[in-house]
């Protein structure tokens, strides 16, 4: 059984915690009055929009309500189908450091769209969803003395744990994009191109036809 190196250990402990971050809660806004009692409480989710622990009908709650993200629902199908193409190419998808490894350039695209889809959910996620909406990042407090409410703004575990799978699958995944990119650099040197294009064409020679050929004639008398 082969076993496995520390960095694509590293890389399935990501792809997991990436998996599971995008069920849990992502973004928190609670409202607490002056005698600490929450009276507004919503939790933001990749797959559910804004959820809440409150009644329905609860006439402060839903004066509050933000927003609905709409983040695009095929960006999380997507993702996950990379995730799992993820898990299968670093289990078992050798670098084949050889000419004939031309295959793994296609397995890369995996990890280029893993890294990109991340970068996705980690930093432009709060700059194009969470800002706009005036949905304050990681996290903040405002007080305003004039409604007597405490209106707290907070980052949830599932973007947490989006940003430590983040750390985790970037080095194997940085790995073996660079990896794939050199050795596609080094089948473009011109020797080698020669090479392959000399091994393509190239016909392979029967000797002992070529002998047979070559001992009826004499016996013929054609030999000259």
């Amino acid at each position: 059984m082969k076993t496995l190196s520390y960095p694509r250990l590293a890389l399935l402990a990501g792809v997991t915690l990436l998996f599971v971050s995008l069920f849990l809660e992502w973004y928190s806004f609670q409202v607490v009055d002056t005698n600490n009692e929450l009276i507004v409480s919503w939790s933001y989710n990749l797959f559910f929009e804004w959820t809440t622990d409150f009644p329905t009908g609860a006439t402060v709650n839903e004066d509050y309500r933000p927003l609905n993200l709409n983040v695009p629902f095929y960006i999380n199908i997507l993702f996950i189908v990379i995730l799992i193409l993820a898990v299968g190419v670093g289990t078992i998808q050798d670098i084949k450091v050889s000419n004939n490894s031309s295959n793994t350039r296609y397995y890369s695209y995996i990890f280029a769209f893993l890294l990109v889809l991340t970068f996705f959910y980690v930093v432009l996620f709060p700059i194009i969803y969470l800002y706009p909406n005036e949905l304050y990042y990681p996290v903040l407090t405002n007080v305003d003395i004039d409604l007597n409410t405490i209106t707290y703004y907070s980052i949830g575990i599932g973007y947490i744990l989006q940003l430590f799978g983040f750390v985790l699958i970037f080095p194997y995944s940085l790995y073996y994009l660079l990896t794939i990119t050199a050795l596609e650099r080094s089948r473009q040197i011109p020797e080698i191109q020669i090479e392959k294009i000399i091994q393509d064409i190239q016909e392979p020679i029967d000797l002992d036809e070529f002998i047979a050929e070559e001992e009826l004639k004499i016996k013929k008398g054609d030999y000259s």
